[in-house]
């Protein structure tokens, strides 16, 4: 229901949302075979986080129309109401924990959380909304990082053009180690390459 809800405010966020689901997906079942250390996850992190991926953007049904629906570049101004959505999709979430109790369903509502706060931190320190960096951020904020930035990068925007997806993959290797986590995407190269065929069927 929550996930189903953003579509109904802005049908491009709709499209994004099922790519970057597809996207992370793909991403988290490499790391179940391949992933080492602290890349190799348990079956009931991965499954929260598929799971979870469809609620990375929840947060935008408080940003009000006339900005989330903006046909043009956001004012700085603007810009900083939408960086919000990572902190109300959060309380959306901490209030569905408090009203369910500890059980099968909080935890994945936890891994959901995880996921919306930090969505956009950044590797380096730079992103928001708490300026987490390293390993501070959790996997889940950094696999949803890559694909978030990924899927924004191979979409046409009024106020950007569509990158070709050799282009956007390019774009996201030249900035290993500072908007993302350098271990994370050496584990998924392989897989990064295959997202050329995931938009064809997600379409906005």
């Amino acid at each position: 229901i929550l996930a189903n809800m953003t579509p109904f405010r802005d049908n491009e966020t709709g499209g994004h949302i099922r790519r970057t689901t597809c996207y992370a997906k793909a991403i988290v079942e490499n790391l179940l075979v391949n992933g080492s250390g602290e890349y190799k996850m348990d079956d009931s992190y991965a499954e929260g986080i598929i799971k979870a991926a469809r609620l990375h953007d929840i947060g935008k049904v408080a940003v009000p129309d006339n900005i989330l629906l903006k046909p043009a570049r956001l004012t700085p101004f603007e810009f900083e109401l939408i960086k919000q959505h990572s902190v109300y999709g959060a309380e959306i979430m901490d209030m569905a924990i408090e009203g369910l109790g500890e059980d099968e369903t909080s935890y994945f509502l936890t891994v959901a959380r995880e996921i919306i706060a930090t969505h956009h931190e950044k590797w380096d320190g730079s992103g928001y909304p708490f300026g987490l960096s390293g390993k501070d951020i959790p996997l889940s904020g950094r696999i949803l990082a890559i694909v978030d930035v990924y899927d924004a990068l191979i979409s046409h925007r009024p106020y950007k053009p569509r990158y070709r997806h050799e282009e956007a993959l390019t774009m996201i290797l030249s900035e290993k180690g500072t908007p993302f986590d350098p271990e994370l995407l050496d584990f998924s190269m392989e897989v990064l390459q295959n997202f050329k065929y995931i938009p064809e069927d997600h379409q906005d």
